[in-house]
Order: C-alpha cells, then structure tokens, then sequence
C-alpha cells in the first residue's frame, strides 16, 4: 500500500514536471514571438531623403533597440549591409550621441566621428572607398567647425587646406594634384534661394495662404518643411517634419511647391542634392 503510494507520487511529480516544462516551452515560445513582433515594429523603411515610406519603396531601413537611457540605433542598405551604427535619446533617432560610423554598400568604413548634444564634436574622418582618407576636420561641442581641416586626394596628396575658429573660416588654400597652390573655392555651398534669405521671406509673406477654418478656430504655430533641392535647384521630396494641424501643414506644402528654382548646393564645385528644412510661421495678428 506504501509502496503503491509512494509510485503514484512519483508520477505525479513526473506529470508536474512534464506540466512545468509545457509551460516552459509555451513562455519561450511566448518570448521569442514577442521579440519577433518588437523587432518588426523598430523596422522603419526610407527613402533616398531618409523620409519615411513603405518597404517596397524603401532605400534604407532602420533597426532600433531601447536600453535605460536611449536608442541604440543600426541603419542598413536595403540589401542588408550597414550603413550607420550609433545611439540617440529619443526614439525618432534625432537626438544623437556618442560615437557614429557609417559605411558604403560594399560595407567599408566612409565616416567616423562623434556627437554630443546631438551636435558633431571632436574629430571626424571621411574616407575614399580605397580606405584612404578624404578628410579630418575638428568641431567644438556647440557644433562648430574649428582649428585646421584637411582634405586630400585618393591618392593621399593634400588637396586643401581650411583653418577655422568657431564655425568661422579664417583662410582657405586649394591645391592641384601635383601640389601646385590654386584658386579657392569652398568645399560646401548650401543650397539657396535666389536673391537669399530676405528675398526668400518676401516669397513667403506674398504666396503663404492663411486657411480660413484655421485662422477661424485660432490655430497658429511653426510648420517645419523638410524638402530636397537638387542638382538643378529644384524642389523635391517635400514632407512636414513637424506639424501643427493638417490645415496649416497643408498650407505650408503648397507654398514650398510653387517656389522656384534655388540656386543648387555643391560639394568640391559638383551641384549636388542637398536636404534643407525650413521652418514656416503662421501667426495671429
């Protein structure tokens, strides 16, 4: 009778135990779901302009995972190679920290450097796809550029020569391959509106349209416009970075559409496509 006891409690405990690993396996199966589904909704999908859009028409895309204090934040290639690695504090990856590298689609480094207080800080490197080094330039923590920057040729011969105090360019020297002093010209222009920034106002202050129903309920505020100017200065891409409400929004992409053409931004001389955010005023008299 003992006996038979002590073997029916044997198999109790066999069919507990049994009981205990179901339910170990259910809670890993139950883990390994919810990982899968918090890794698909960090999944966020670009475009050429890292603006947001659908997979099927996405350039890069985004993998963010949150710790204690941020975003350690992997951007990719559509491909799967990476194109960046570093960390921000909020989880729309604005707010930069900390070391970033990113890298070309064969997946060699392109440029290194730091940020703090999402601003650049301390030296950064760009670098050709030969791995030889495009240039070294040095900022402070407010973000200026400052001190000597330097720039070379593929081959490692200097090509220009920049010295900087605070953000503000103090001399400049360019030279030929054969190391020959020749004229300067800026390594970046931005990209502007012709007739600059007064004449750029006055286009707004004639064409901005101030919705009715808005200005009826008293909604004002400031619209940030983000939109690409390209190699023949012409607007594209136009997306609202931060809105106020969808009438404004929508008032400030109609008057960033019928701008003309910018005078385009260049890099070493070369029209380029440069992104410019712009941040348009609606306000109650």
């Amino acid at each position: 009778m003992h006996l038979q006891t002590l073997t029916n409690g044997l198999g109790a405990i066999n069919k507990l135990a049994v009981i205990k690993m179901k339910r170990r396996t259910i809670i890993a199966i139950s883990i390994l779901f919810s990982f899968l589904r918090v890794s698909g909704q960090d999944t966020i999908w670009f475009n050429e302009f890292w603006h947001k859009t659908t997979k099927d028409k996405a350039v890069f895309y985004r993998l963010q995972s949150k710790d204690s204090l941020g975003f350690k934040v992997i951007d990719h290639y559509k491909s799967g190679v990476i194109q960046m690695t570093g960390y921000s504090l909020s989880n729309d990856s604005l707010f930069k920290v900390g070391d970033y590298c990113y890298f070309d689609e064969n997946g060699k480094l392109k440029s290194q450097g730091k940020y703090t207080n999402n601003k650049r800080s301390g030296t950064w490197n760009q670098y050709y796809a030969n791995g030889q080094l495009y240039y070294t330039r040095s900022f402070i923590d407010d973000g200026k550029i400052d001190g000597n920057a330097l720039y070379y040729y593929p081959d490692g011969k200097l090509k220009r020569s920049e010295n900087y105090s605070k953000g503000l360019q103090l001399s400049g020297n360019c030279f030929t391959n054969a190391g020959t002093d020749t004229a300067y010209f800026a390594q970046e222009e931005m990209p502007e509106f012709k007739g600059g920034e007064q004449k750029m106002k006055k286009f707004l202050t004639d064409n901005l349209i101030y919705p009715e129903k808005a200005w009826a309920r008293g909604i004002q505020g400031i619209v940030y416009v983000s939109f690409v100017v390209d190699e023949k200065g012409r607007i594209k891409d136009i997306k609202i970075v931060k809105g106020v409400d969808i009438l404004l929004n929508s008032a400030a992409v109609d008057v960033v559409s019928i701008m003309p053409k910018w005078k385009p931004g260049r890099i070493e001389g070369k029209p380029v496509k440069i992104q410019i955010n712009l941040p348009i005023t609606f306000k109650l008299h």
